[in-house]
Parts: structure tokens; sequence; C-alpha cells
């Protein structure tokens, strides 16, 4: 349920840039792909144990593999950029910095470094260690194969960083070079695809994105990609006609399309339209049954209709145990309710949802809230106080929700300061028809 993030169209435009390349440094671009099954296999226990928490026995596992296969990166690299997909940037750092003192000239730790800036948003450092990583001569034990293969992934990883700074020229001559050394793969037309369309070369996307489908036809659906770039430029019109179009042409991926299609209309605040299409897709059999559901509880929530948003909540809890998003959802549903047992169990919820990610702003914000609309002012409070303490990123929700409580203790200024984000941010905010109501001036 992790798609029902607020930045869903980025993630869904950017579907392969946005991962790291370890796919390509492990797969070769398709050249061996028999080696590559096997070393992804062989990899899989020291992943797990990484996911465990134990860094240590993971790269033990990893440094053993690598060993044993030849062709992959230095296992500390392996781990470092699990890490960074774990989202876990100061072990990456902490692991990499280690490894440059002992070997300071190995290419793929300048990639992992460029990776590590990269994802961090920090295009300049992500540049120059990557240009670093392409000037020095690959580790002695990989084959040549491997070493060609490891420089197209460079070159992928500095197109990545040229679109984070919109140079699609740039981003275009970079993947036109991996082509010309023989690498095809699907994250090389998607860019391709992207840079043509910022372009305004949207025949040339559409057939670079029908290549990437015929590479991974169960990954990449070239008309949500259309739709979703239109939807980034706040083309609305197009957005629709292509997403109308994958559906009713794709039917592969007519409900994934469905689905994107409910989500981005969520953003839009179109939730009546929103709960149309998802009820549309859910009149047959659908796989993605839990996230339509998802879709109509949120549009139930937007609306001020917390009942039924609850109703539909509460079978997703028990089909999903564990789900922050929906038992965060659930918690401010049950808020609402009149009925006191319903609101100590949403308290409840807010409380195990914060143990579960105590590093969740919009968690605490969420624990915040409850604590206020349970009148608890002084919990509100200092939950609220904490979260603005620590910092971090504030969705639009969650800043409505510390807006209020701030509003309600006369902290005006900076309730006031909240309430711009919510007014001047893009994306999902379930409670804009509250703050229109209150008109951003009162707590409710």
């Amino acid at each position: 349920m992790g798609k029902f993030a607020s930045v869903f169209i980025q993630l869904f435009v950017l579907f392969f840039a946005s991962k790291s390349c370890l796919g390509g440094i492990i797969s070769l671009y398709g050249s061996q792909a028999t080696q590559s099954m096997t070393a992804t296999k062989r990899l899989a226990p020291a992943l797990e144990k990484l996911r465990e928490g134990k860094l240590e026995d993971s790269r033990q596992l990893a440094s053993r593999v690598v060993a044993e296969l030849g062709d992959l990166p230095h296992s500390d690299v392996l781990v470092a950029i699990w890490l960074i997909e774990k989202r876990e940037f100061n072990a990456s750092q902490l692991l990499l910095e280690q490894l440059s003192r002992a070997e300071p000239s190995r290419s793929d730790v300048h990639f992992a470094f460029g990776e590590l800036a990269r994802v961090s948003g920090r295009t300049y450092d992500a540049w120059t260690h990557l240009e670093v990583a392409e000037s020095l001569p690959p580790p002695a034990a990989w084959s040549q194969q491997y070493a060609a293969d490891f420089l197209n992934a460079i070159l992928l990883g500095k197109s990545m960083v040229a679109e984070q700074r919109e140079e699609w020229s740039v981003s275009r001559q970079l993947l036109q070079r991996a082509q010309s050394l023989g690498a095809s793969s699907a994250n090389i037309e998607m860019g391709l695809g992207r840079a043509a369309f910022h372009n305004k070369e949207i025949d040339n996307a559409e057939k670079h994105f029908r290549a990437a489908a015929v590479l991974a036809p169960e990954e990449i659906v070239p008309e949500m990609l259309l739709a979703m770039l239109f939807a980034s430029q706040s083309n609305s019109e197009l957005a629709d006609a292509w997403f109308t179009r994958g559906a009713g042409e794709n039917k592969p991926h007519s409900d994934r399309i469905r689905l994107a299609h409910a989500m981005w209309l969520l953003n839009e605040q179109r939730g009546a339209e929103a709960f149309r299409h998802s009820q549309e897709a859910t009149k047959t059999e659908t796989k993605f049954k839990d996230e339509f559901a998802m879709v109509q509880a949120l549009v139930y929530y937007m609306y001020g209709k917390y009942s039924e948003a609850e109703g539909l909540l509460s079978s997703l809890a028990q089909r999903n145990p564990g789900n922050l998003r929906i038992g965060n959802q659930l918690a401010l549903a049950l808020a609402e309710s009149t009925d006191e047992g319903k609101r100590a169990r949403a308290l409840q919820l807010a409380v195990q949802n914060m143990k579960s990610a105590p590093d969740s702003v919009d968690a605490a914000s969420s624990l915040a809230w409850i604590q206020f609309r349970l009148g608890d002012i002084k919990a509100a409070e200092e939950t609220a106080t904490a979260v603005l303490r620590r910092g971090g990123q504030l969705s639009r929700d969650s800043a409505y929700f510390l807006a209020q409580i701030l509003t309600k203790l006369n902290r005006i200024k900076e309730a006031e300061s909240l309430l711009e984000v919510t007014r001047k941010s893009n994306g999902e905010f379930f409670n804009a028809k509250r703050l229109a109501n209150s008109s951003g001036n009162k707590s409710e």
C-alpha cells in the first residue's frame, strides 16, 4: 500500500530512475543473464540479514559471494547500496567512508558515493563521483564484459543526475552513448522517452516507452507514463485523455491504469471522480481490490463521511495487519466517532503507529491530532511541539493538524506558517474541505 504516498506521480514517472542502479550492476544489462540470476539468488541471504538489522552478518555473507563469483562490485558497495534503498543514508555513508580509506581508487566505491548523493538530491556531488568512477580503471578481478557493463551503469547514473537537473539533452546524449556501446535496457528506453517528452517530442516519447514495455512488459505501461508526465506539467486534459485511452486499450494493465488515474484524481482534489473510477474498476475481479478500497476510504474521509471510511479501513486493516498507512488512516477516522470506545481505539492505534514508525512525522502529527480531538490539549501540545522541534517534511494533512492545535493554543504565527504549507503545496490533502470551512482561522 506504499503506492499511496503523496509523491506518487514522481514515483510512477521515474519508476526506474528512482530505483538505485543495483539492478544494472548485477544484471549486466542482460549480457550474462545466467550469472545475474545466480548472483541475485546467492546474495539474497545477505540482503535478508540486512533487513533484520544484522549489518556485519550481511557484510560477511556478501563478501563470500563476491569472492566466489568475481564479477560483482565490492561486497561493502553492495551493502551500502542496499542501505540506500532502505533510506539509511548515514549508515551507507559510514560504510563507504570506511571502504574508501582502504581502497580509495575503486570505481565502484565512487559509483556508490554517487548513488548516495543522487538519491539525497546532491546533484553536484553525484555527478563529481560518477565522473571519477568513469575515469578510474575497473578492478582487476572483473571480466572485460563486466567492466563494459559497469561503464553503462555509470552512464545511466549520470543520465539520472542530468534528469534531476532537467538537463534533458545531456541525459539523452549519455543514454545514446550507452546504446552505442551495446547497452539495451528498459531503463535506457525510459530515460530516452522522458528526454523526448520534455523536448516536446511526444510521438518519439511514446515510441521509446513502447520499446521499454517490450523489454519489461510487466512493469512498463506507456499510456500511464505519458499520463503522469502530462499530470506533472499540470496538463489535466491530456493526463485524463491518456489515462482513459490506456484503460480502454491496454487490457493487461487496465486496472493498474485505473488505479493510477484514481490516485491522481485524489491528488487533484477530484474525489468524486476518483471514487467513480474505483467503483467501476471493482465491478469485476481485480488484483488491486485493496488499493481501490483504500481510494474509496480516502474519498469518504475527504468528504467527512468518517463512519463509511472507518468501515472500509477496518476491513483493510484486518487483511493488511501492520500496514502503517492503513492503521494511521483508520485511527484518524475513528477519532471522529461519537462512540467513546472507538475514540479510545483511535488513540491506541495512533500510539501503536508511533511505536512502529518512531521516525514518521506523519504518524506523530496524527497522534497529536487524535489527542487534540479527544480533548487532551496538554498531550497534543507536547506531541506537536516535539514534531516541530524535530523537523522534517510535513504532508499537507499533517501541517493542517498541527496548525489547528497551535491555533487553539494561541500560537497564531506558527499556525499560519503551517497553513501556508497546506495552501502552497501540491498533492493529496484529505482535510481540504475542513480547512475551507474553517477559513484557516479557527480550530475545530
